[in-house]
């Protein structure tokens, strides 16, 4: 019950706590280099190829710096070496890649080695080190994203069995499908988070056992046992339960404020975690899901009816170890995954309950969630370089903390470029 509640709280966060996993992909779009329609989007005239051919770019040359949440400025540029075997023109348009896209278009008046200046557009939604690609077959740039400074106005902190600790990595929120999460992570790895439905400004019961939506969980993935210590999984009112107090919501601003306290237990050994002091000030939340690739793929029957998502993500989260691949519709509410380990490799394998390695979840809306209770998982293909997976999968699902009527997933089908 408590590792259901650890995955279902990391599974509807995980679009939102991404900054905490390695990062690394690779969305391409547009021609191929060497050929008539150039290096990039088709309709150029020019003959060319970019130097490095389909490793990194040769003499690539990055200017400008990147920081999550601040839009990108005519200052970040890219510009690459391009042999150009007929004159004409060329444009190239990269993949939207951590909600950054770079791109260039002109005129090569000149045959020989030519510089092409590609420039970056949008918003970088979290830190690290992202790829981009200049098309199917053509070269690669990396880009360092840094971390948000830590505003002295937006901070999350709370003491840990009376220990002060801060989420010093990252704080933020999301109100998704009539969910409200927030979340913090610590440099020292320590994380807490709160899953209620969303009723705005209010005062949310995190009851000590299943009889509300309301939970709290607290994870330390420095300890030998990673598994999470979660408010609803008392068996009596002294083992759980607390309180989130959401005293302010800015709409135009998208930041939210409040207070928290909450006893978690551990039910793999019975150990316990109070939370107490807790208070969260302005700090960001998402209303929206990011946008999914055009690469991946992601199918699947529930109970016979075709499922074709519109939104497809998949996560390699180092804390837990392990990858998610998901298929969602356009609110984010109805969503089928399946979990395994980050180094799996091809063959067959069982997917069982949560507290196996491998297992699925189906989510029919905001307030109903089934997990697998039994089920086959086949990984057909998975290169760890790349991050490019792809598998079958089916199980049966039952309720999720609570009772009900149970759903078949067959015939799914994913094939995915994962975070």
């Amino acid at each position: 019950m408590q590792v259901k509640l650890r995955s279902f709280l990391y599974f509807m966060l995980m679009v939102f706590i991404i900054t905490s996993c390695e990062k690394e992909v690779s969305f391409e779009t547009g021609g191929v280099p060497g050929v008539v329609t150039g290096g990039g989007s088709a309709g150029g005239t020019a003959k060319y190829s970019l130097q490095g051919g389909s490793a990194a770019c040769s003499g690539a040359v990055l200017s400008g710096s990147f920081t999550a949440g601040t839009a990108a400025t005519a200052a970040n540029t890219v510009v690459l070496k391009a042999t150009v075997d007929s004159i004409g023109t060329y444009s190239i348009t990269s993949g939207s890649v951590n909600g950054v896209s770079y791109s260039g278009s002109g005129t090569f008046t000149a045959t020989g080695t030519q510089n092409i200046t590609l420039r970056a557009t949008g918003t970088p939604l979290a830190a690290g080190t992202f790829n981009f690609s200049t098309g199917p077959g053509g070269c690669t740039f990396s880009v360092i994203v840094n971390a948000a400074p830590v505003s002295s106005t937006a901070n999350f902190r709370a003491k840990i069995d009376g220990t002060q600790w801060e989420a010093t990595r990252y704080a933020q929120g999301s109100r998704v499908g009539g969910i409200i999460n927030i979340s913090g992570l610590g440099l020292d790895k320590k994380n807490i988070t709160i899953t209620v439905q969303d009723s705005g400004v209010h005062k949310y019961t995190l009851a000590w056992d299943n009889s509300s939506m309301g939970a709290g969980a607290f994870m330390d993935s420095t300890l030998a046992d990673v598994t999470a210590f979660s408010s609803n999984a008392g068996d009596v009112p002294s083992q759980g339960g607390g309180e989130l107090n959401i005293t302010a919501i800015n709409e135009t601003s998208k930041t939210m404020s409040g207070t928290f306290n909450f006893k978690a237990r551990r039910l793999t050994d019975n150990t316990f975690r109070t939370i107490s002091e807790g208070v969260f000030t302005n700090i960001p939340y998402a209303t929206t899901l990011p946008a999914g690739s055009t690469k991946d793929t992601f199918t699947a029957k529930i109970d016979g009816v075709n499922f074709v998502p519109t939104l497809v993500i998949g996560i390699k989260n180092s804390i837990l170890s392990n990858i998610a691949i998901s298929g969602s519709d356009a609110s984010g509410t109805k969503t089928v995954a399946v979990y395994f380990p980050e180094n799996i490799t091809a063959g067959n394998y069982t997917l069982g309950s949560m507290f196996g390695s491998q297992y699925g979840q189906y989510n029919v809306n905001s307030s109903t969630f089934l997990v697998s209770n039994s089920g086959s998982l086949e990984i057909l293909f998975h290169d760890p370089a790349a991050k490019r997976i792809r598998g079958r999968f089916s199980f049966n699902a039952e309720p999720f903390l609570s009772s009900g009527a149970t759903a078949q997933i067959t015939e799914g089908y994913f094939a995915v470029t994962y975070l």
